[in-house]
């Protein structure tokens, strides 16, 4: 006798086969980071500091990291330089009073033999360049 379960029950199963080929082969091309992962140790900030520039190693490449409770900039100096990841140098960017008439302000830094331009805006994220 011909019933609707009896002819579901192989396309069910084929179904369910098929769904777990695809999500494993989705897993196979997820991204892999655990080898690539590099975490950076945090740093005491008082009031007083508006930013933390930090130059660090990552990947051979040696990078500059501008951050503050906002957020963070980076920009990369010198590729294939270095071999460990690692920070090898950081410097505090002191406060500095903004009256009511300005937005932001501009400052310059030297890190590790590399001269940087550090933008901070009221409230946001600190904004970074290399000097000319």
């Amino acid at each position: 006798m011909f019933t609707v379960k009896k002819f579901l029950r192989p396309i069910k199963g084929r179904f369910i086969l098929a769904l777990l080929l695809i999500l494993g082969s989705l897993s196979v091309f997820a991204a892999d980071t655990d080898d690539s992962d590099f975490k950076i140790k945090a740093k005491p900030v008082g009031k007083n500091v508006t930013a933390l520039v930090r130059l660090l190693c990552y990947q051979g490449n040696s990078v500059i990291v501008v951050s503050n409770s906002k957020g963070s900039d980076m920009v990369v100096v010198d590729r294939s330089s270095c071999k460990k990841n690692e920070v090898q140098e950081y410097s505090y960017v002191f406060t500095s009073r903004l009256g009511k008439d300005y937005s932001g302000i501009f400052r310059s830094v030297k890190i590790g033999g590399y001269n940087i331009i550090i933008y901070s805006s009221k409230g946001q994220a600190p904004v970074l360049t290399l000097a000319g």
